[in-house]
């Protein structure tokens, strides 16, 4: 796959060609550019589909529970991939040797449903094909995996959003000294944590030394040099 399945191909531009062969009479001088300066294009993207937005995040196999063995669905940024993630092995997983995470290549993205393969599958479907699969999702709370050769409606159990995906996100990305200082919301904590880093030096200027140096540190690991030099500044420690 060349391109990502949602994005039209682009139109072709057509030369209109002279029937005159000869030259004309007098060259038109060429001017000259104003600036020499090269303007880049910038690639304008449409939104991603909401299925995608429905289905990203964490969810709950049935008889799991979130803090047991909760799952991670996310997606590439130019949506030919998707990764699954378990948070722990499990014997069920058909992956199993190779980690609790797995890659699948996206096909198809629908209103409704994703298709996709699994990276280095394996098995056949009925016409021997690859096996393919569809990630169903009608709302944000569940979803389902569906065999591309299964008939009618048929679909595993619903997979289910974990209720409280927030909190288990404070669990894994502390606030500084464990609670979160007035100034910031859970959301601007979990935003910068996941890679927000203007945001995380916008937590920072609301805040004291002490917890600002949390936000300014996660912006220079983000990659942003206000960010590490903002960390110098408050704590020299963090920069020997």
């Amino acid at each position: 796959m060349g391109r990502a399945p949602w994005i039209a191909a682009t139109a072709t531009t057509l030369l209109a060609c002279s029937n005159t062969s000869r030259p004309p009479a007098s060259p038109t001088p060429l001017t000259p550019p104003e600036s020499t300066e090269v303007q880049e294009a910038t690639e304008v993207r449409p939104s991603p589909p909401a299925v995608v937005g429905r289905l990203t995040g964490r969810w709950t196999d049935p008889g799991e529970s979130c803090a047991g063995n909760a799952h991670t669905i996310s997606f590439a940024a130019d949506l030919l991939s998707l990764r699954v993630v378990y948070d722990h092995v499990s014997p069920t997983l058909y992956w199993k040797d190779d980690g609790p995470g797995a890659t699948y290549e996206v096909d198809i993205i629908g209103d409704r449903s994703i298709r996709v393969r699994l990276m280095g599958e394996g098995r056949r479907a009925n016409d021997g094909s690859l096996v393919e699969w569809d990630l169903v999702s009608s709302d944000a709370t569940t979803y389902c995996w569906r065999r591309s050769d299964w008939t009618g409606d048929m679909c595993t159990d619903p997979r289910t959003r974990c209720p409280a995906e927030q909190d288990v996100l404070l669990e894994r990305y502390p606030p500084p000294g464990g609670g979160l200082p007035p100034q910031v919301t859970r959301e601007d904590h979990l935003a910068c944590m996941q890679g927000d880093s203007a945001l995380c030096l916008s937590i920072a200027a609301r805040l004291n030394p002490g917890p600002a140096v949390h936000y300014t540190l996660q912006a220079c690991y983000q990659g942003s040099a206000e960010g590490c030099e903002a960390t110098c500044k408050i704590d020299p420690a963090e920069c020997d």
